[in-house]
């Protein structure tokens, strides 16, 4: 059983197109090496998801601020895109989300207008990324309580949950997944060719979620529920079904799943999630079923009993 999983597992993936989203996803994954949170058929809400390091019990370890605030005017040039005439040479980016097209217009939109007043910028980090740009929290800088600019566009369902770094993530998780309760801006689509939230349950569980077995090719959220769990030397297969031919499947290879359990005891305590819900994050590959081959944890969060 193992065996056949493992060779049917490295098969050749079947070409897809994923398009231009999908390219910068997957360039960010590159560098990253990039959730998963856990829903189920009622609302829940995020205190009680773990995610990443949290579903042993590890706590994150937010990256240290290398800036202090400073108070200025942006030019927001794109999405992903700002600049300050206090800030000379940079180019600036809001951390762990990004932008999908079929609301960037809106979303544009809507940083032009929150960047109209001077806002509070702290550099997240020292250095660019692979295309130059530097990660900064930006919140409004009249109002000390106001939130960042990614919470409240995760919020409005204006962008996607996508962590790149060890910053602590439960009021982000939070803000999407009420977006995604209430099926606002880019969660309202459920179009089954389209739809950026997917579910590995059958059409009987009355879930009105595309089927993951659609979204072959494209980066999309999916929910679902483990059903069993398979180990071998190199890698950890988590099945949604009773047939991984054709069901979904989150693969873990041997540093992942050590990252998270240890390299001791890490069968009996990932066996403990099977009938866990959970939510994965990624590119949907066809290896005889939909699969996901998980390398960034705080892509990957289960349900807190």
């Amino acid at each position: 059983m193992f065996q056949d999983h493992s060779t049917h597992s490295n098969s050749t993936i079947e070409p897809v197109k994923w398009g231009d989203f999908a390219t910068r996803l997957l360039s960010v994954f590159v560098w990253t090496l990039g959730l998963l949170v856990i829903v189920s058929a009622s609302n829940v809400s995020a205190s009680e998801w773990r995610c990443g390091t949290e579903i042993n019990g590890s706590a994150s370890a937010d990256q240290a601020v290398t800036e202090p605030a400073l108070r200025t005017s942006l030019s927001v040039e794109a999405v992903d895109a700002f600049t300050s005439v206090d800030l000379p040479g940079l180019k600036l980016k809001l951390p762990d989300v990004t932008f999908v097209p079929e609301v960037e217009a809106e979303s544009l939109a809507w940083l032009r207008s929150a960047s109209a007043a001077k806002v509070s910028v702290t550099l997240l980090a020292d250095r660019p990324d692979f295309l130059g740009r530097t990660i900064a929290e930006v919140k409004e800088s009249s109002n000390i309580t106001a939130s960042d600019w990614q919470l409240q566009l995760l919020n409005a369902g204006l962008a996607m949950l996508l962590p790149q770094g060890s910053r602590e993530l439960r009021a982000l998780v939070q803000a999407e997944d009420q977006a995604i309760s209430a099926e606002i801006g880019m969660w309202a689509d459920q179009n089954a060719a389209t739809s950026y939230h997917v579910s590995t349950f059958p059409a009987s569980a009355g879930i009105n979620l595309p089927s993951v077995t659609d979204a072959v090719g494209r980066f999309v959220v999916v929910d679902g529920i483990i059903q069993s769990i398979e180990h071998q030397e190199w890698r950890s297969y988590l099945n949604f079904g009773k047939d991984w031919r054709r069901d979904f499947t989150i693969a873990l290879g041997k540093e992942t799943r050590e990252s998270l359990f240890g390299a001791q005891d890490f069968q009996s305590r990932l066996d403990r999630l099977v009938g866990a819900k959970t939510r994965v994050r990624g590119v949907i590959e066809n290896r005889g079923g939909p699969y996901i081959a998980l390398h960034n944890l705080a892509w990957f969060c289960v349900m807190s009993e």
